[in-house]
């Protein structure tokens, strides 16, 4: 996953992260790989990002993998960073058992520390299918 530590491409301070489709469990970490620039790692659940200050976006479709024990599901994607949840940049849906949800979020973060890491984690109440998540992250000046 992308470490600017290790990196010496000249691309600029915006990177994009994504995956195609995968199932996680409720409080289970989703996994992201560098589409552009592009890197050829296996897909990781982090990123690791320097301190500074940060416009990060996310969307992803998502619906639940498994029926609900009621009508309906709860689906739900949170932002973590240095594995502590930041639940301002969540995103959150109820949707019938069988439904789909868009989830999105914008936000700007100040990271502290020299290095930080940015994750995302299932907020929802059952086994959630997401599909075409990406990720925007760029560093501001």
């Amino acid at each position: 996953m992308w470490n600017p530590y290790e990196s010496n491409d000249r691309t600029g301070d915006v990177r994009y992260f994504g995956y195609a489709v995968q199932q996680v469990a409720p409080a289970g970490e989703l996994l992201m790989a560098r589409y552009c620039p592009a890197e050829d790692t296996e897909p990781s659940p982090t990123v690791y990002l320097p301190g500074g200050r940060y416009l990060i976006a996310y969307s992803v479709n998502a619906s639940a993998a498994e029926p609900a024990a009621s009508d309906t599901a709860t689906l739900g994607i949170a932002p973590r960073f240095n594995g502590v949840p930041f639940p301002r940049g969540g995103s959150f849906a109820t949707v019938p058992d069988d439904g789909s949800a868009p989830l999105n979020s914008t936000f700007v973060i100040t990271l502290p520390r020299a290095v930080n890491t940015l994750s995302f984690t299932n907020t929802g109440s059952l086994n959630t299918s997401y599909q075409l998540l990406n990720v925007t992250v760029s560093r501001l000046r």
